[in-house]
């Protein structure tokens, strides 16, 4: 009786020892979904949460089980694979708790397409130059979505494309800087649309015709395709005239008028004469119209032909020799 009870024994010991043998050294607890780093190799430790002596928990989290995926996409990976991969480094007896594949996205940054046409919207209101006129800012075609890799410092800098900024349609790029370094680069068309007081005619206005009030009036009007509109100043000067006929309703342009000359042939001016120190004053009958600054010929009373002098005001000429 003794010896049976004593074989008993030796029995139950070899089953609980082989027993324990099998028991699961270290357990691995998958999570349902892991941000992993795009293109560099998945960890175990990058996936789940690992439960087992240091060392072993260690062993286990290096052990690689796939590449992360680009930024923003996704991929799974099996529980399976993983049973696999931990049979080929000899660690059969650690448990996989958890769901069948674990979901495992590529760390990224994200900037909307809204986000961007309000970088490039506030850029090209920064560029435009501060003057009477009013100006809308549209984005045409406002740019994609951007997905980046994650990284400590990203900024969106936008440059034009084609020379300055004008009023009118335009390209804007977007560069995507991420750490120091490009990372992408988008654009987006726009348009700028200009608008001032200008002078509009009322009536029809005959060349020669001069500029006033009871021939033109200030209006808002879009100038985005008018070049040299005359915008109204702060005084509101009106001192032009008709180069040409110009019919109601038309924006007056630089063009389209011209300063009237402050002497005409025929006049007889004031002329000075300066040479050195010395300053003579005489009369001069004028050969030719002129403007404010502008050389004309003159005859004067003391000398023998025709000499150029500089317009200075109505009525006043000078030689300065």
């Amino acid at each position: 009786m003794k010896r049976a009870f004593l074989v008993f024994q030796i029995i139950a010991l070899a089953i609980t020892a082989n027993s324990a043998a099998h028991s699961a050294a270290g357990k691995i607890f998958l999570r349902q979904e892991s941000e992993v780093q795009p293109v560099e190799a998945i960890t175990i430790d990058d996936i789940a949460r690992v439960e087992a002596p240091q060392a072993l928990a260690e062993k286990i989290g290096e052990i690689t089980v796939g590449s992360g995926p680009l930024p923003g996409q996704h991929r799974s990976i099996g529980a399976s694979y993983i049973n696999v991969k931990l049979k080929a480094a000899h660690l059969e007896n650690i448990k996989v708790v958890g769901p069948e594949k674990i979901s495992v996205v590529g760390a990224c940054i994200k900037i909307s397409s809204e986000e961007l046409a309000a970088k490039a919207k506030e850029f090209i209101k920064e560029q435009l130059p501060s003057n009477s006129m009013t100006y809308e800012v549209t984005i045409d075609r406002a740019p994609k979505d951007i997905t980046i890799a994650r990284g400590e410092n990203m900024e969106v800098r936008p440059r034009l494309l084609g020379g300055s900024l004008n009023p009118g349609i335009g390209t804007i790029a977007l560069d995507i800087v991420l750490d120091g370094k490009m990372a992408a680069t988008t654009n987006a068309s726009f348009t700028v649309k200009a608008v001032a007081d200008v002078m509009v005619a009322t009536n029809v206005i005959r060349q020669g015709e001069v500029i006033s009030s009871s021939n033109v009036s200030w209006e808002q009007r879009d100038v985005t395709r008018t070049k040299d509109a005359l915008i109204r100043t702060d005084d509101g000067a009106m001192d032009w005239i008709a180069r040409r006929t110009i019919q109601p309703g038309t924006v007056l342009t630089t063009v389209a008028v011209e300063v009237p000359p402050v002497v005409r042939k025929g006049d007889n001016v004031n002329l000075i004469v300066k040479c050195g120190n010395v300053t003579l004053h005489t009369t001069a009958e004028v050969k030719q119209d002129g403007r404010t600054g502008e050389t004309v010929r003159v005859l004067s009373a003391v000398s023998s032909g025709e000499i150029r002098a500089r317009v200075i005001e109505p009525g006043l000429v000078e030689i300065d020799r």
